[in-house]
């Protein structure tokens, strides 16, 4: 099974990167998704943001207390959960069982990580606005792996849905 997922992965990943995918844009459509509706949960937390292209302009409210500045950040390829996606759908199309569960696990699992992925946007954006010296850890150290861990939690609980529908 191992061995099946590895080879998933690197298939999911190449696939990715075939030049019929790139022009499709695909990646580019799901970053997108991803900065409007993270520019939206961040502006339901009176954020103030707005956005342009795949770059989140947040300016926070001005009064005495607070004077901070704006916070922009851009949105790229790897920011989009792709990966995460990818992994998580490698290890469940690698893990036996009908195609059926396959299928449902998939598109929960793909849902419920760009759920996650757009609640860690904002989260960034939010950091970036008050805690901006804080920014770059808590992209690259926290965050990220933080996605790869729901993932992995992800696939736990689609492996509990599965193997409670045979028993």
């Amino acid at each position: 099974m191992l061995f099946t997922y590895i080879l998933v992965l690197l298939i999911a990943y190449s696939v990715v990167h075939f030049n019929v995918i790139k022009e499709m844009n695909l990646s580019g459509l799901l970053t997108k998704l991803l900065v409007i509706q993270s520019t939206q949960v961040l502006n339901i937390l009176n954020q103030n943001a707005t956005f342009t292209g795949s770059k989140i302009i947040i300016k926070p409210h001005v009064n005495k207390s607070n004077s901070k500045p704006s916070f922009a950040m851009e949105v790229q390829f790897g920011c989009n959960g792709i990966e995460a996606m990818l992994i998580y759908v490698s290890a469940v199309a690698a893990f036996p069982s009908s195609w059926k569960k396959k299928l449902s696990g998939i598109t929960a699992g793909v849902i419920l990580i760009h759920i996650g992925n757009v609640l860690r946007i904002a989260t960034l954006g939010f950091v970036g606005v008050y805690y901006r010296k804080f920014f770059e850890y808590f992209h690259v150290y926290i965050l990220q792996g933080m996605m790869i861990a729901f993932a992995l939690v992800i696939f736990i609980v689609y492996l509990h849905y599965d193997t409670s529908k045979t028993s």
